[in-house]
């Protein structure tokens, strides 16, 4: 056989060293005439790329090392040539120790190939350094010849300064089972570009249903760059799941591009093997340029199961994340949440969607949609944040859809164009306040446009923890002032007319929704984006507005007003859309001053917490016909801080203010209330704080018939 093989050899050499020579194991001694060790050996004593193929007496074989064998020449190891193999490894090389005292195969040559071959019980299963065009394809790293049990390797392959290895591939054939492993593959070294991860099981058996765990699936760092784990092309998604630590995690380097690949689910991408926990889906820090997802079709990854965040960004420059199913199944259909679906803290230029098709996430089931921490440039558009995939069943998340916390800048949630808005709906609020969009504190620039909002345990709320935040006059909270909105019939269309009083001499954007209800706090919703306005405000600050809309579906409507180059109001009070009407103007009119005399317009003071009638029919040219009132209401030297809260006659006492007020300080706003729904013509202020208030209301105009 030696004889054979030498003979090969010199007619290889004779026709030019590019042809290189070819090898055959015959034993499955550690070293000597026929040994793996010695094939190698011969081969790189060979110039050119050399072949060594297996021949081993039985199969399964076992080949027990002693120490690392080093390829210093290019060569292909094949064991998928040894008789017996069927589509899975028949030749394991394990360490002979006991224990992952060295490594198994080095590859120091570049342009190698191992092929066929299950690695067990080393160091670092197989190492990469020098020169790079490495392949790595059908080989068990980490478990047994069966695929089922576990030989650990304290890394499955590394890959330490070198370039355009492939690791895996798109077919059946070319896919590693890489798991049981500390890491499943490291990369580290700015000579690690390009390197390419397709087609593999980390963390499974065999089948792609059971777990067999590694700690990390996939590990770049140390400067490490342009790696590519997936892709949106047939076959070329990895599957990751049972990794306790994290799937795939990217520390430092650029321009990683992560696609189609199953994260938390099995190879079927709709169930979550048993044991499949881990730590974080995808965990990105200090780098830059990141792509996970695309638009292409099979570009999107599924994360799923994560007991911490599905996606997670530290510092982190210019991620686009785009096509995605954060939390649910590969179809979109199951829930299967994550800890949190994508969280960003100290990271500038995210995009999380897009308004192109095929751009935007399926953020559901998490226990938080979206977290955004002391990040700037932030846009989140095209998304569906607590539904299924086809945007109609309740998939929320647990706390709310979107969180912006303290230190956010410019975060825009949605856009200008429709078709960047998001779908937020059916979250739960959790903690905080709202279950829509959530501001800690009171960030100065958070835009929210064009979104579809409904279902949600409150819609937006800035200050988390303090709830709606009314109207105040001057706009000096550092919370955009909301609009004052009514809506009646006319004819086929629904007219909606209203006020907006804020900072003056600026542009504004009012954006008006319709609803089917109205949110349990008295403001909001926004299901469906009926119309935009474009005001500016006078010297005063005040602006109106009225639009026309076709009638729809919709029975009550809210509005919100966004400043140019600067924020979004949370909702406007939610209002019915009523009966036929119109409004009438009034020379401005004083109807109730409580400085004056003890009366029904007059004093006194209102007291703590004390609603107050006032019948408005037949005042200041007010007819018994008008169903609500226009008109400036002003609290004057108030005793506590606080708010007064304007409402129809009779009913329910709304949550919402219609001016708010600091100790001492005389503060007005524009209101527009409903009277009494008996048509009695009644109104009822309620002084909302710990001591007494004077009102002043001086009404402008009327609706009726």
């Amino acid at each position: 056989m030696i004889s054979a093989i030498l003979l090969f050899a010199l007619t290889s050499f004779a026709h030019g060293p590019a042809e290189g020579a070819a090898f055959v194991v015959t034993t499955a001694a550690d070293s000597g005439p026929g040994s793996l060790r010695q094939a190698v050996l011969d081969a790189n004593a060979a110039p050119g790329p050399d072949v060594i193929t297996f021949s081993l007496p039985s199969s399964p074989s076992s080949i027990a090392l002693w120490s690392t064998i080093t390829c210093t020449d290019p060569v292909t190891i094949d064991a998928t040539t040894q008789p017996g193999f069927g589509g899975q490894p028949v030749v394991e090389l394990t360490g002979a120790s006991g224990f992952p005292l060295f490594d198994g195969l080095h590859l120091a040559a570049g342009s190698s190939v191992v092929r066929g071959l299950a690695l067990g019980g080393f160091a670092w299963a197989i190492v990469i350094y020098g020169p790079g065009g490495n392949r790595i394809e059908g080989c068990f790293l980490g478990t047994d010849l069966s695929g089922t049990g576990i030989k650990a390797n304290q890394a499955g392959v590394y890959i330490a300064s070198s370039p355009d290895n492939v690791i895996g591939g798109a077919t059946a054939t070319q896919r590693n089972l890489i798991s049981g492993n500390s890491r499943g593959v490291d990369i580290v070294g700015s000579g690690s570009t390009n390197t390419t991860i397709q087609g593999n099981y980390f963390g499974l058996d065999v089948s792609g249903t059971l777990v067999l765990p590694n700690s990390s699936g996939v590990h770049s760092g140390a400067g490490a760059s342009g790696t590519v784990v997936g892709g949106a092309g047939p076959g070329e998604g990895n599957v990751f799941a049972g990794n306790s630590f994290e799937a795939i995690g990217i520390a430092g380097g650029a321009n990683t591009v992560i696609q189609g690949n199953l994260i938390g689910v099995d190879a079927s991408g709709e169930a979550i093997p048993v044991g499949s926990g881990f730590r974080e889906g995808i965990n990105l820090a200090s780098t830059s340029h990141p792509v996970i997802g695309g638009t292409a079709v099979g570009a999107g990854n599924v994360i799923a199961g994560a007991l911490g965040a599905g996606l997670y960004l530290l510092n982190v420059t210019g991620a686009l994340i785009q096509g995605n199913r954060i939390g649910t199944s590969r179809s979109g259909t199951l829930r299967m949440g994550n800890g949190a679906g994508v969280s960003l803290s100290d990271c500038s230029d995210t995009v999380i969607g897009g308004s192109a098709g095929g751009a935007g996430n399926l953020i559901s089931d998490n226990r938080s949609g979206v977290s955004v921490m002391l990040s700037q440039g932030t846009v989140i558009q095209g998304n569906l944040i607590g539904t299924d995939v086809t945007g109609t069943l309740s998939f929320g998340n647990g706390h709310s859809g979107v969180w912006v916390g303290s230190g956010a800048l410019g975060t825009t949630i949605g856009g200008s164009d429709p078709a960047a808005g998001n779908v937020i709906a059916n979250n739960a609020g959790g903690y905080t306040l709202s279950g829509g969009i959530a501001v800690a504190g009171t960030p100065p620039d958070v835009r929210v446009l064009s979104n579809s909002m409904y279902g949600n345990n409150g819609g937006i709320v800035f200050d988390l923890y303090s709830g709606h935040a009314p109207n105040d006059f001057p706009d000096e909270d550092g919370i955009q002032n909301h609009p004052e909105i009514v809506a009646r019939l006319v004819g086929g269309s629904v007219e909606v007319a209203g006020t907006l009083q804020t900072v003056p001499g600026e542009d504004f954007t009012i954006q008006i929704f319709g609803n089917t209800g109205c949110d349990a706090t008295g403001y909001g919703q926004g299901r469906t984006l009926l119309a935009n306005a474009s005001v500016i405000t006078d010297a005063a600050g005040s602006a109106s507005f009225q639009v026309m809309v076709d009638s729809g579906t919709f029975t009550s409507v809210a509005a919100t007003a966004t400043r140019a180059g600067g924020a979004t109001s949370a909702f406007s009070a939610c209002v019915p859309v009523s009966m036929p009407s119109r409004y009438y103007v009034l020379s401005p009119c004083r109807a109730v001053d409580s400085r004056g005399p003890d009366g029904p317009y007059g004093g006194p003071a209102l007291w703590p917490g004390e609603v107050r009638s006032f019948l408005l029919a037949g005042v200041c040219g007010v007819p018994g016909s008008a169903n609500a009132v226009a008109a400036n209401v002003t609290v004057v030297q108030p005793g506590a801080e606080g708010s007064l809260r304007v409402m129809p006659g009779d009913g329910i006492i709304p949550g919402t203010s219609s001016v708010s007020f600091p100790t001492g300080r005389t503060r007005a706003n524009n209101a527009i209330s409903s009277l009494s729904s008996d048509g009695s013509g009644f109104i009822r202020i309620q002084n909302v704080s710990t001591a007494p208030a004077h009102v002043v209301l001086d009404l402008s105009g009327y609706f009726a018939p």
